[in-house]
């Protein structure tokens, strides 16, 4: 069924118009009293044409007048309309996804499950919530679902969203990798006792001290640095949206604490590998002769080197991230009030990276 115009209504504003025409909300009022009050689809868009939001309303004129009511608004509708920045989007034509009714991609239907994350993706705007199982390309009639490359880590760079429970996830990814590297990497037996006997009073003490480690100690020293930051950049900020936002440039460290922590593993039982591709069914094969091959630990003396660079790595690129960071808390103060508002959280990430480089390296 061929889309029929409204007479008067912007491009931007009109049920699955193409987004190749933005209008330029200079007066909002106009655009409102051109709207009808029929039931229909609208899209917000961004500097770029690209879509930010794609809403439904059975009376158009109320609900995207509603936006433009004088008075306080809710932070996610001022981030909305006030975001220039390109959006990445996981849907070809948002607009195709507010239109259909049954949402399959979300609820499943014969050609596979819904989203087990609960996620509508015409309204994901980053990677956080998203599995990439892909029932959705699966399940969506409309081959309206793409993959999209985009540059590693971009969802970092996002300055709308990000909530405290991502943050404490930050917490969780790098204090379980300083707990691991301490009980299997680290010289204390009795820590290494303590984590196996599993029900026991050691392993309950073992387990309290790891919750603390990460819901208590860790959160509470970055605090401290955040709070010192604002002090020395002499930011208005609230603490507790400059705590989430900069718990995001833990992320880097962590992911890069990780890989160090793996390379010890990978290279000291990589050999296990050939004897498997041999025999892979234990049936008694010999396919490419290695099923009698003996464990050989690889680059034992290299790994200790390649831990370091991932480490370093990982401090450059979080070092670099809290700097953005500071530089989206108060963006119109200098240089060196960002760099001064950083610098406590650069330092943190320092102590981490030592802490797990005598962890990890000795």
């Amino acid at each position: 069924m061929p889309r029929r115009a409204l007479p008067g209504v912007p491009a931007s504003l009109e049920g699955g118009a193409s987004a190749d025409a933005p209008v330029t909300l200079s007066d909002p009022a106009e655009v409102v009293s051109n709207l009808p009050h029929l039931p229909g689809v609208y899209r917000m868009l961004n500097a770029v044409g690209e879509a930010l939001y794609v809403g439904k309303a059975l009376d158009l004129k109320k609900r995207v007048a509603s936006y433009f009511q004088k008075g306080s608004l809710a932070p996610r509708i001022q981030v909305m309309l006030s975001q220039v920045a390109p959006v990445e989007l996981r849907v070809k034509d948002p607009a195709v996804c507010a239109a259909h009714t049954f949402k399959s991609c979300y609820v499943g239907n014969e050609n596979g499950y819904g989203c087990p994350w609960q996620v509508f993706p015409g309204r994901l705007m980053k990677n956080t919530y998203c599995g990439m199982c892909g029932e959705c390309l699966r399940t969506c009639p409309y081959d309206n679902v793409t993959v999209n490359l985009r540059p590693f880590g971009a969802d970092l760079q996002h300055p709308t969203g990000r909530r405290l429970d991502e943050a404490f996830k930050a917490f969780i990814l790098l204090g379980s990798v300083l707990a691991y590297s301490a009980v299997m990497l680290g010289p204390w037996g009795a820590l290494k006792s303590a984590a196996y006997a599993v029900g026991t009073a050691a392993w309950l003490g073992y387990a309290l001290t790891f919750l603390i480690l990460i819901f208590g100690l860790l959160p509470g020293l970055f605090w401290i640095a955040v709070r010192a930051g604002r002090v020395f950049a002499r930011s208005n900020t609230p603490t507790r949206q400059t705590f989430i936002a900069f718990a995001y440039a833990l992320i880097p460290l962590g992911l890069a604490a990780w890989i160090a922590f793996s390379l010890a593993f990978v290279f000291a039982n990589l050999s296990y590998l050939w004897p498997a591709l041999s025999d892979p069914f234990g049936w008694g094969w010999n396919l490419f002769g290695t099923t009698s091959m003996a464990w050989t630990p690889y680059l034992t003396r290299v790994v200790p080197a390649l831990q370091t660079l991932a480490l370093l790595g990982g401090l450059m690129w979080a070092s670099a991230t809290a700097h953005q960071i500071a530089g989206e808390q108060s963006p119109s103060v200098g240089h060196a009030s960002g760099l001064s508002q950083s610098l406590p959280v650069i330092l943190f990430c320092l102590l981490v990276t030592l802490a797990l480089l005598g962890l990890l390296v000795g």
